[in-house]
């Protein structure tokens, strides 16, 4: 991690950076982090939203539930050559 050193903070920020600190209970150093991403927007939303609605289903097949989906997926590896002239 990088560090930077901040000269020429005046009261007033000095003042307001330590009373948002103490009210999240958060470090001013963590503040300050928090802050200058917000202000990047390097903290913005996701385009799209995240579900884990089906997450309960990872992992839960069995080998012979996996030999026959791969079983019923062969005909998509092959290629028509027909097609593609």
């Amino acid at each position: 991690m990088k560090a930077i050193t901040i000269r020429g903070i005046d009261e007033e920020t000095d003042g307001t950076l330590r009373k948002k600190a103490a009210e999240s209970g958060d470090s001013i150093n963590t503040t300050i982090l928090k802050l200058l991403r917000k202000a990047l927007q390097l903290d913005r939303d996701k385009p799209y939203p995240e579900y884990h609605d089906m997450d309960s289903l990872a992992g839960t097949w069995s080998k012979e539930d996996r030999v026959e989906f791969e079983k019923s997926q062969e005909g998509f590896s092959q290629i028509d050559g027909d097609l593609w002239r």
